[in-house]
């Protein structure tokens, strides 16, 4: 028989519930050795410190046996929030449980009407949601009115969240949601089992990539050879030019612009993702020069194999063929040292990792999470391959945490510039890439058509030369010269034509501008709305924000499902 609610009992099973989730992360912590950072495991609460069971639990959970931390999103400013509560007893109550906060993220809702109130705890209670694990409610069972428990359960559950319920009423039983039934539960004793396939990488082929990001040392420079058109006469030759970017350039410039005026509000929660950003983007660039580097130097390697078979044949030479030997070991060594060090999937891998880490850092910002990433993929029907760096961008963003900071009018023009300054670096650097790119494919292009056209005038001079020796016997000396070149041009030249191509062929060009084009058109048109709107609020302007990621992470599926299966091979 169900009765009324006892604080001590309810207490009680609040603290079993924590000690379990904390159990359960140390099992995890122990059982991932070089993945976590630190001596152990980092615990949060999530709460808005409503009166009643949210203040229960935050209480409890800051017991230093626990070893808890709390962070507040607050529906308005603490302020505003603190005119909830009438007794005096209460809001004191509510001052000293934010001064034990390390974050309180003010939002800005607004009491103008029932409605405008009933979003901003609705807002609240997503922003929960986003930065948890799992969720503890304290429920009566019943669904209550919009905004309230009820429904931020049902978000919960709906989203694959693990929901903990905790009966309001005597006993104070605690009950599990079930995984695969949203409208089920289980026995709180299944939590163990279902934390431990929640937390941790799924299996040890993600630990193992894992442990190999978080290993890697970035080194203090890299060198990226880049073929680039060059400004002499109407067929351009490509010279090479060689850059270099240092790790500590890549820091400052992750810090430039508007980004600067964040890094104090946001802290730590901004140097937490820019550590890790820097490092996912430096690496995919260092991955990403050796592995197109190394591209062109085997497929040209292979024609100069070819030029040295030629000649090695025409002079009856030895040594052309201890040339041809080694071009060839050269190509094969350097296809198995790219294998082996996995060049071409660090890129992809740090590649995506690096773009979650900017969409990711954007967006927190306003507390608000890739779309994509709210959920582990391995636990959604539409995504089912499980991959390591979902899992660390999902990890990086609970690490960091909510921003400590306040929502107001300067806060919302500082983000405003920043979404129309990231906007606007995208755009000018598809601009880049169609100018850049079209060039290059049509240079690269022409070259293999000369090259062709010169193979196949050979093989018609070739014709020509064969009646003329017959009819000029004479002129032996000549007509040898004359069959060295023709025969060079009909073998040799098509290898560096198939080389050409088959770095255009790797290098997909022509399907990057075309891509680049249609999201340049697409992010113009988001820029604009963007403009458009008034920074009166952070929900709109949350909202465009969320929408530059989710073009961002389309953009990252199209070139991910392009480039994956690009590695390199012999040619």
């Amino acid at each position: 028989m169900r009765s009324g609610y006892d604080e001590s009992m309810l207490r009680d099973a609040i603290r079993r519930v924590l000690l379990e989730i904390s159990n359960a992360a140390a099992a995890v912590f122990a059982a991932s050795a070089g993945v976590y950072a630190g001596p152990k495991p980092i615990l949060r609460l999530i709460s808005p410190l409503a009166e009643g069971s949210d203040r229960l639990v935050a209480r409890t959970a800051l017991e230093p046996a626990l070893g808890f931390k709390l962070q507040c999103p607050l529906p308005f400013s603490r302020e505003e929030y603190s005119k909830d509560f009438v007794a005096e007893s209460s809001k004191a109550e509510f001052e000293d449980l934010l001064g034990q906060a390390e974050a309180i993220f003010e939002l800005d809702g607004s009491r103008a009407s029932k409605e405008t109130k009933t979003k901003a705890y609705e807002a609240a209670g997503r922003l929960v949601l986003r930065q948890s694990e799992i969720l503890i409610a304290v429920w009566n069972g019943e669904p209550g009115e919009k905004g309230g428990t009820g429904q931020i359960i049902a978000d919960a559950r709906s989203g694959d969240l693990p929901v903990v319920w905790i009966d309001s009423h005597q006993p104070h039983e605690v009950h599990l949601s079930k995984a695969d039934d949203p409208a089920a539960w289980v026995d709180f004793a299944d939590l163990a089992g279902r934390l431990s396939h929640l937390l941790p990488p799924e299996d040890e082929d993600e630990l193992k990539l894992i442990r190999r990001f978080t290993s890697e040392r970035p080194p203090s420079w890299t060198v990226g050879v880049a073929l680039e058109p060059g400004k002499i006469g109407k067929w351009n030759p490509f010279l090479p030019v060689i850059s270099v970017m240092g790790i500590d350039q890549s820091i400052e410039r992750a810090l430039a612009g508007t980004w600067a005026e964040f890094a104090a509000v946001t802290a730590p929660a901004e140097r937490c993702f820019r550590r890790q950003f820097v490092k996912a983007d430096y690496l995919a660039n260092v991955y990403a020069n050796k592995y197109r580097n190394s591209l062109a130097v085997i497929y040209l390697l292979g024609a100069l194999t070819v030029l040295a078979a030629f000649l090695g044949f025409f002079t009856h030479s030895h040594e052309w063929s201890w040339l041809e030997l080694s071009l060839f070991t050269v190509v094969v060594s350097i296809i198995f040292w790219a294998q082996n060090q996995v060049w071409h999937g660090r890129w992809i891998d740090y590649r995506v990792l690096a773009e979650g880490l900017w969409q990711a850092r954007l967006l927190a910002v306003l507390a608000r999470t890739p779309s994509d990433f709210n959920v582990p993929v391995r636990l959604q029907d539409r995504e089912p391959q499980a991959t390591w760096y979902n899992w660390y961008l999902r990890a990086v963003v609970h690490e960091a945490g909510l921003p400590n900071a306040r929502i107001e009018k300067s806060y919302l023009e500082s983000f405003h510039a920043l979404v129309d300054e990231s906007m606007a670096s995208q755009i000018n650097y598809h601009e880049k890439t169609i100018k850049g790119r079209h060039h290059l494919h049509q240079q690269l292009h022409r070259t293999t058509e000369v090259l062709f056209w010169l193979a196949a005038f050979a093989c018609l001079m070739h014709l020509v030369s064969a009646f003329w020796h017959d009819a000029e016997a004479g002129l032996g000396s000549y007509y040898r010269g004359l069959e060295f070149f023709l025969t060079f041009c009909v073998l040799v030249l098509p290898a560096f034509g198939a080389a050409i191509s088959a770095i255009l062929q790797q290098r997909e060009f022509k399907w990057t501008v075309l891509r680049s084009s249609a999201l340049k058109t697409q992010l113009e048109i988001l820029r604009r709305q963007h403009r458009s709107i008034q920074n009166n609020h952070s929900e709109p302007l949350g909202e465009t924000a969320e929408k530059f990621s989710q073009h961002a992470f389309g953009e990252l599926v199209d070139w991910h499902s392009v480039f994956l299966g690009k590695e390199l091979s012999l040619p």
